[in-house]
């Protein structure tokens, strides 16, 4: 586990961007179940737009703390699909975990459809590396 402080939040964010990277560049062939963080965690991520990337479709990327809401404003995934990271991701053939709720689920079943993705996703990648970006207020 790496973790990365720092007071300066711009050199954190270039910090955290590289250290992403250097994970991804990594564990790519491996398989890759990319967890992230809204909100400021998203700055990573256009920070992270500034380095070449290998995108492909051993990379999986999902939320890390969704909400059950369609909402533009408060669904994560909703945001995250708007930023130059996930067009890139897609344009290279990741293949993303969609947190926005369905029509008619309740959060049962959106919490179990989100389960089964990530165990389906383990147990398709046994070596595979599970990154996360977490960020705290």
């Amino acid at each position: 586990m790496k973790i990365i402080q720092n007071t300066d939040i711009k050199k954190l964010q270039e910090t955290a961007a590289l250290a992403l990277k250097e994970a991804l560049m990594d564990s790519h062939e491996d398989g890759v179940l990319l967890l992230l963080s809204a909100g400021s965690a998203f700055d990573i991520l256009e920070n992270i737009s500034l380095y070449p990337l290998v995108f492909n479709n051993k990379i999986t990327i999902g939320m890390l703390d969704e909400r059950f809401d369609n909402s533009k404003d408060i669904n994560n995934y909703i945001q995250f699909q708007k930023t130059n990271f996930y067009q890139r991701a897609l344009d290279g053939g990741v293949n993303f975990i969609d947190s926005i709720p369905k029509e008619n689920e309740t959060i049962d079943s959106f919490s179990l459809r989100i389960e089964q993705s990530l165990r389906k996703w383990r147990s398709e990648n046994k070596y595979g590396k599970i990154i996360i970006t977490e960020g705290v207020g």
